[in-house]
């Protein structure tokens, strides 16, 4: 999997928004070969069916099952991308590869409380999938993942190129500073204008 391709899915999945079906349709046909197969899914929905008065459609199927694994994933990588330290990301980072992998592989989770009891033998770790494999880069030394400071930035969640870079892009950059210029003039503005009208009295 080339970076280029993990920096896109991460993205992506980072700046999924909460109610937006048309998105998460998008997003899981672009990366399907990295997310967990429709029917291992299934008992998401089996969950969270019992709030349709009538038996829902394919579509709507799909998007219940989509959310609630999608939307709680996004949530975790979220918690991710702001850490400073490696500490923390892989702390952060291995519930969600352990939650892959009990998903992709039809196991159920294992209660903290009998694991030591348990032999380990019965249940290998699976190799890397892809899904992991993509996460991995969030772990790197020299990414940057960065949160615009755009506050109506549509997708905040991005790579920085540069250690001091504060926008995902030139169009977020040049609308925060005019809403910067904006607020002073707001609350400056009135000042501004009365020393400049004194400064042209004394001139004259």
């Amino acid at each position: 999997m080339t970076v280029s391709r993990q920096r896109y899915f991460l993205s992506a999945l980072a700046n999924l928004r909460d109610d937006d079906a048309d998105q998460l349709r998008g997003f899981h046909e672009r990366f399907a070969d990295l997310l967990p197969a429709p029917s291992h899914l299934v008992s998401l929905y089996t969950e969270y069916a019992k709030g349709f008065s009538e038996p829902p459609s394919g579509e709507q199927i799909n998007y219940q099952t989509w959310k609630n694994w999608h939307i709680p994933m996004r949530n975790w990588v979220r918690s991710i991308w702001p850490a400073k330290d490696e500490r923390t990301k892989r702390w952060l980072f291995y519930p969600l590869i352990d939650s892959e992998m009990r998903v992709r592989t039809g196991r159920a989770p294992i209660l903290s409380t009998v694991c030591f009891a348990m032999d380990w033998a019965e249940f290998p770790v699976e190799p890397p999938g892809p899904f992991e494999y993509a996460l991995n880069y969030l772990l790197g030394p020299a990414v940057r993942s960065s949160l615009c400071r755009n506050d109506e930035c549509p997708a905040p969640y991005f790579f920085a190129r540069r250690r001091n870079q504060r926008y995902c892009s030139s169009d977020c950059s040049f609308h925060a500073q005019r809403e910067h210029k904006r607020r002073w003039w707001r609350e400056h503005g009135s000042n501004w204008r009365r020393k400049q009208s004194k400064r042209q009295r004394v001139k004259r």
